[in-house]
């Protein structure tokens, strides 16, 4: 498997803040700093936008973006946008 590559590290753990615009009742945000499927974020709307930043003397660098266990369809398309 020469594409297979392990992601150990959620970068999201160091993020000062985290925002999320659509946000259902009960499940928080901050549940994108846990390792557990049962713990999630839920949106209210078909998209939802995050904002995360990191605030300290180095640039924090994001080799991948993954959303593990969603429901995503084959069609659904994401955008990231870095500054």
């Amino acid at each position: 498997m020469p594409n297979l590559r392990l992601i150990y590290d959620n970068a999201v753990d160091r993020a000062t803040s985290i925002i999320a615009d659509k946000t259902a009742s009960g499940f928080s945000v901050e549940s994108l700093k846990n390792d557990y499927k049962g713990k999630v974020h839920r949106s209210t709307d078909k998209s939802v936008k995050y904002t995360i930043t990191w605030t300290g003397a180095e640039p924090e660098v994001v080799g991948a973006v993954v959303l593990p266990a969603t429901n995503l369809t084959a069609s659904a398309t994401i955008r990231i946008r870095c500054y």
